[in-house]
């Protein structure tokens, strides 16, 4: 049904009903265009409807797969689940940046780096809508903390929120087709998310954005200025009361019926994708294996790990009686299971015993498995700090220097003490009901860990650019785009274990790389980069290859960056070619001119262990070929032969009325430089094509500058 059959159908109040929602969890339904009630449900690791459900391990654990296929598979298992209990849209995936360490959502969110988080997100979002379930990519956008969510503002600039918090956005819109998207409470650049000006003029004109866009949870601070600016769905409703000052606005003509009309046909053509079942065929289950291949191994001496099942270990902490791990807030579920830790670690060793106050007895073990954790981590509010009390750790390796620490958190905590007093170190973050299982698993060495971080782990706040900004009302991420790993790679920080870090039970080789090219020009090229890729140890295992793009910070970028990734697969003692194709896309920086564009000049790109650890790196030459505009620079153009000779044939006494009042004077060229003094010549090369019109003491019209560029741009 079209926006013209509805308006017909229906009046502005009737549409202005169906854009509210009729309780917390419902849509309204109208008969007259055969439009279904629609059922909305949080979330990101499980259904949350009041009754027990599968808790899956949280995104914070998942996106440490690196695993294209496995995040799929997770989204089909929630597709699955949630078309079983009636849901037709599930409030997730959330892909807001890890900015800050302490956010108490980070738990839901993917990574620190907006590539790996898109890339990731966009195949979650495919399996849960094979399903025949629409997905609700959430909070759009800068929902970065949550202390004082509702009020504060992200004053960021433009190229920042759009190479950093918006492009994750994009790349699940372009890759995934959502078939909604969620605003967020707080406000970006002075404006409430749900009636910003600036992200619904990219969101829908030019993403192209045509699916459901809905409101947090009373997050709508003036109903008719959101409609007009291209909400769709108000949540959780406002039971009418709104309702006659946006008719005024309606009335008025402040709020365009044909505004209305759009939304309803969104919500409209929602409701059928929902209704048309998608994929039913049973998926194989194993969702211990969505943990098991996501676990980070941070440390292991003397090879402690794995441990073999016939050994006696004691076990300490009390997240070991816990059946579950997950965070809090609205993505907390209800799961069913009672199954401990402590209880898949006794199916598991011939000897496991649970030890209340460490004594000299637990010296006679040959491991002592300590759990370490900070209070769940929620919605809501943000930890203090990143602090985690070792104490239990410090009083275990008093009597058993084989100390293995499995943590349980959140998000980053400060990991120099715990690394000081174990022999290893397992990231386990929240895994779900089959956090035990995986967990034994990964400790016997029946799986061999693979998981890498999809975030920094700092020592401390004071190396975060966050810090000090707590309760902040007003903030301004003057880091720029150098958010995460990126930011403490220029300023020289040393992290505790860095982003992309993570080892395993076997030995990884590297060798006879070759690069395709080492010159690109154009967005649309891609660089291929090929390595011998081996296993050297004894046991199958998986190595997560990454490559970055690196820069000096020139001129604004990103001094590093993830380009691209895969997870590979070696039996031992397999030896493979690997091949990572990366496209110059991912090279490019947001120009507030031309939008996204390449830069000019010399980079890196490098093979890398994690963002800190160059395996083998090539300089590479980006010369991006432009199409010349009333923006380009004078020096930008006269570096070829052919724009040289135009700028000097055709500008050359206007360029000069910009400079002198002498109407005699004039310069020449060479070796792509304007003649002449300092003066003169710097400030030529530094003038803007627009300028030769408005700063040259009307030697040049704009009618005759358009010509001149058109000649530049090969047109005549």
């Amino acid at each position: 049904m079209n926006e013209k059959e509805i308006s017909r159908i229906l009046s502005a109040g009737e549409e202005l009903t169906i854009m509210s929602g009729e309780n917390i969890w419902f849509t309204h339904p109208s008969p007259k265009i055969n439009l279904r009630k629609l059922t909305l449900r949080d979330g990101p690791h499980g259904v949350r409807d009041g009754s027990p459900s599968f808790c899956y391990p949280n995104i914070n654990l998942l996106a440490c797969s690196w695993d294209r296929e496995l995040l799929r598979r997770v989204g089909e298992f929630l597709g699955r689940d949630a078309k079983e209990r009636g849901v037709d849209v599930l409030l997730a995936p959330g892909i807001n940046i890890k900015r800050n360490s302490l956010c108490g959502r980070n738990f839901e969110y993917f990574s620190e780096d907006p590539y790996l988080t898109g890339i990731l997100a966009s195949e979650y979002v495919k399996g849960i809508q094979s399903r025949g379930v629409a997905a609700c990519v959430k909070h759009f956008c800068c929902n970065n903390r949550e202390n004082g969510r509702y009020s504060y503002s992200v004053n960021a600039d433009e190229r920042t929120l759009r190479e950093v918090y918006i492009k994750p956005f994009e790349t699940v819109i372009k890759s995934a087709d959502p078939k909604s998207v969620m605003t967020a409470y707080n406000r970006v650049r002075g404006e409430y998310a749900a009636q910003n000006e600036m992200l619904f003029g990219i969101l829908r004109n030019e993403l192209g954005y045509d699916g459901v866009v809905v409101s947090d949870w009373g997050g709508v601070d003036d109903r008719a200025a959101s409609y007009a600016r291209g909400l769709d769905l108000e949540m959780p409703g406002s039971d009418g009361k709104t309702h006659a000052e946006v008719m005024e606005a309606v009335n008025s003509g402040k709020l365009g019926k044909a505004r209305l009309d759009e939304s309803v046909a969104r919500i409209k053509r929602l409701a059928d994708f929902c209704s048309h079942g998608g994929c039913t065929e049973p998926i194989a289950v194993n969702e211990t294996y969505l943990a098991e291949e996501s676990m980070v191994l941070l440390k292991n001496d003397n090879s402690v790990l794995p441990i073999r099942e016939s050994a006696r270990i004691a076990v300490a902490g009390e997240l070991a009686l816990a059946a579950f791990s997950q965070g809090g807030g609205c993505a907390k579920v209800e799961s069913a299971t009672d199954k401990t830790a402590l209880s898949a670690l006794k199916e598991t060793f011939a000897v496991c015993d649970y030890i209340e106050e460490p004594d000299e007895t637990i010296g006679g073990y040959d491991a002592v498995i300590v759990f370490l954790g900070v209070s769940p981590d929620s919605e809501g509010y943000d930890r203090e700090d990143i602090s985690l009390d070792v104490s239990l750790l410090s009083e275990c390796a008093a009597f058993n220097e084989n100390i293995v620490c499995v943590l349980v958190n959140g998000s980053v905590v400060d990991l120099r003490e715990v690394t000081k007093i174990s022999r290893a170190v397992v990231e386990t973050y929240y895994a779900g009901q089959v956090f035990g299982d995986a967990l034994a698993r990964v400790l016997s060495g029946k799986v061999n860990p693979s998981g890498r971080l999809a975030e920094s782990f700092i020592a401390d706040m004071q190396c975060s650019p966050c810090c000090g900004e707590e309760n902040s009302n007003e903030l301004f991420y003057r880091e720029g785009s150098d958010v995460g790993y990126s930011y403490y790679i220029k300023h020289g920080i040393k992290t505790v274990f860095p982003f992309g870090y993570g080892l395993s039970y076997t030995r990884v080789s590297y060798s006879d790389f070759e690069i395709s090219s080492r010159k690109t020009e154009s967005v649309n090229d891609n660089i291929n980069i090929s390595f011998l890729l081996g296993n050297a140890g004894n046991r199958d295992g998986k190595e997560v290859v990454q490559v970055y793009f690196k820069t000096r910070g020139e001129n604004g970028l990103r001094a590093s960056k993830l380009v691209a990734f895969d997870k590979i697969f070696l039996r031992a003692g397999e030896t493979k070619r690997v091949t990572l194709v990366i496209s110059a896309e991912n090279f490019t920086y947001y120009d507030l001119k031309q939008g996204f564009v390449l830069p000019q000049g010399e980079f890196t790109l490098a093979l890398c262990r994690d963002a800190e650890t160059d395996i083998f790196s090539q300089n590479i030459e980006i010369k991006p070929k432009r199409a010349v505009n009333r923006y380009s620079t004078v020096g930008e153009i006269i570096k070829n032969e052919r724009g040289a000779e135009i700028v000097k044939k055709y500008l050359n006494a206007a360029i000069c009325g910009c400079i002198t009042d002498d109407e005699n004077y004039r310069f020449d060229i060479k070796d792509g430089h304007i003649t002449g003094d300092t003066f003169f010549r710097k400030v030529a090369e530094s003038l803007q094509l627009r300028q030769a019109v408005t700063m040259s003491n009307n030697r040049l019209s704009y009618g005759e500058l358009d010509k001149i560029i058109d000649l530049l741009n090969g047109n005549f």
